[in-house]
């Protein structure tokens, strides 16, 4: 398959209620609260002030996960979007205007500037560029931009994203997944599906006319994972009891697939578990299971 294996990112720390986020400009809190990135709600988002960078302050409290994987659903940022990941062992302060944040005092760890790709700002390419969404109903492009990036020794129990996109005077998006992600020994075997469920129907009239009732479009996706160590085991059953049908995670088939950086899109998903596949034990010390997720 691809180089590097599957990752899954089933635990979200956004989530946990000791995590707080706090955004460097306010203008736009009314409209789009950042509270809305912790929400599974594509219409629902948040919208930084006018500038083409903007940080947002994390706060996790006390944390054991080591974070290497901050992805930001339903963006309109552009191929040329950058995030830069600041980690603090006490609380920085904002300053500065929309044109020229600052953030002080200097960060303990910086994991540097990362470019979001593989992403488009044609709404028209994008994964979710259904019919309802051409006229930018919402302002998005339906873009997902990820980043994946070496976590420091020490947790830190503040962390800034700090998002760049000199193509966007505002930057917007509706989902924020920050955690640690999950990658088997052994990769996915082949036969990984993706496909686009539409609710969508038909109905012809007396007169042979063929009127479609628009409905919902969304992602699905299945695979297997036939070669599991006991180790891949227990993350597995940590995958279904913690989600299970449940709580969203992300998945992606073929991350930082530079010969392809398309089909690492493609095949990626935002999701929930459709059903809850037994874990069998076909040999010694190996597992084998299968996944089947539908988009939120």
């Amino acid at each position: 398959m691809a180089s590097n294996n599957l990752r899954i990112v089933y635990r979200n720390v956004v989530d946990l209620p000791t995590t707080t986020l706090t955004p460097q400009f306010t203008t736009n809190a009314t409209s789009y609260p950042i509270g809305n990135l912790k929400l599974d709600t594509k219409s629902a988002t948040w919208k930084a002030d006018s500038s083409n960078v903007t940080n947002i302050l994390v706060s996790v409290g006390t944390l054991t996960d080591k974070i290497n994987s901050i992805i930001l659903l339903n963006s309109n940022l552009s191929s040329s979007a950058t995030i830069r990941v600041l980690q603090y062992s006490s609380a920085p302060t904002f300053g500065g205007t929309t044109g020229t944040p600052t953030i002080t005092p200097p960060a303990t760890a910086n994991s540097g500037a990362i470019t979001c790709i593989p992403y488009s700002t044609n709404v028209n390419t994008g994964e979710w560029a259904a019919f309802a969404y051409n006229t930018n109903t919402y302002g998005l492009d339906k873009n997902t931009a990820r980043i994946w990036f070496t976590p420091p020794a020490t947790i830190y129990p503040y962390i800034v994203i700090q998002i760049s996109d000199a193509e966007q005077s505002n930057i917007e998006f509706s989902r924020l997944i920050m955690g640690t992600y999950w990658s088997p020994v052994y990769n996915t075997g082949y036969g990984v599906s993706k496909g686009i469920s539409d609710n969508s129907t038909n109905e012809r009239t007396e007169a042979g006319d063929l009127i479609t009732t628009t409905g919902s479009v969304f992602s699905t996706m299945s695979f297997d994972l036939q070669w599991m160590t006991n180790a891949d085991r227990v993350e597995m059953l940590k995958v279904l009891k913690f989600n299970g049908k449940r709580r969203g995670m992300f998945i992606s088939v073929f991350p930082e697939n530079t010969a392809d950086f398309a089909k690492e899109k493609d095949f990626q998903i935002y999701g929930k578990l459709s059903s809850t596949s037994a874990i069998s034990h076909p040999v010694l010390d190996m597992y084998s299971t299968s996944i089947e997720i539908e988009e939120i």
